[in-house]
């Protein structure tokens, strides 16, 4: 029984493969998950192109990007969730590497769309979603901010990690950005590891937090003190508490 099921699972991944191989053939997958409705199944599909996108052509990761973006609007978190984290692996690794070594004179030709190019063009969408979807769809997209940063960082190399994070930081972090979109941002540098970032980046994000925190919301506040807590080493976990309190406007003295 075993062996049998093996043979199948050989038997389907190599069916599936095939499908890969061929543009309309992949390009029909992707329109079979873009019209599931059962989310089991729809996670099936996301999770399929998560583990294959490995052997995907750039123009199929393309098209598989376009789809999962499509899915940080859908109904179910764990859909949103899913879609971000696909998202950012694939980013992460949308290149190929050429690792053999060149003969001397001859020169890769430079890619017009490469892992940062793409990783600051869904930066933007996500932040900025089509302003004809509804609210509560682009309040869905943006929040999935965080979930593709932090797959982001964990996936691409680590020499590359500070490219990400600046690209997220120096490009995006402005001051007549709304509200909520300032929130999203930094939302979603709480994620980022205080190892993989220069000291530079540290103080752009706490001073920017801390000069729009002056007049800003309960939420903005909030995540002013989370991230000088998660950024700086010298905020004990009791300062942590009393500040929250104190924003919240809960006196430190009660339980």
């Amino acid at each position: 029984v075993v062996e049998h099921l093996k043979h199948r699972a050989i038997e389907h991944n190599i069916n599936l493969m095939s499908k890969f191989h061929v543009e309309s053939e992949f390009g029909n997958v992707i329109e079979v998950a873009r019209s599931e409705r059962q989310w089991k199944n729809l996670r099936t599909y996301i999770s399929i192109f998560g583990e294959y996108s490995t052997y995907m052509t750039e123009k199929q990761k393309l098209m598989t990007l376009r789809f999962l973006y499509e899915l940080l609007a859908h109904k179910e978190g764990d859909i949103r969730r899913q879609a971000a984290e696909i998202i950012g692996q694939i980013i992460a690794n949308f290149n190929d590497e050429y690792k053999k070594e060149l003969p001397q004179g001859v020169y890769l030709k430079k890619k017009s769309i490469n892992n940062l190019s793409l990783w600051q063009e869904y930066v933007d969408i996500i932040i900025n979603p089509d302003h004809k979807l509804t609210e509560q769809h682009k309040k869905w997209i943006s929040n999935s901010l965080k979930d593709v940063v932090r797959t982001v960082i964990l996936s691409c190399k680590e020499a590359t990690k500070e490219s990400y994070i600046e690209v997220l930081v120096e490009k995006h972090l402005k001051y007549d950005l709304e509200e909520d979109k300032k929130l999203v941002i930094l939302n979603a540098a709480i994620c980022i590891n205080r190892s993989d970032c220069s000291e530079k980046i540290v103080n752009t994000i706490l001073n920017f937090s801390e000069k729009i925190a002056v007049n800003g919301s309960l939420e903005i506040r909030i995540a002013t003190i989370k991230l000088k807590k998660h950024f700086k080493d010298d905020m004990t976990r009791s300062e942590y508490v009393h500040e929250i309190k104190k924003i919240m406007g809960i006196d430190s003295n009660k339980e």
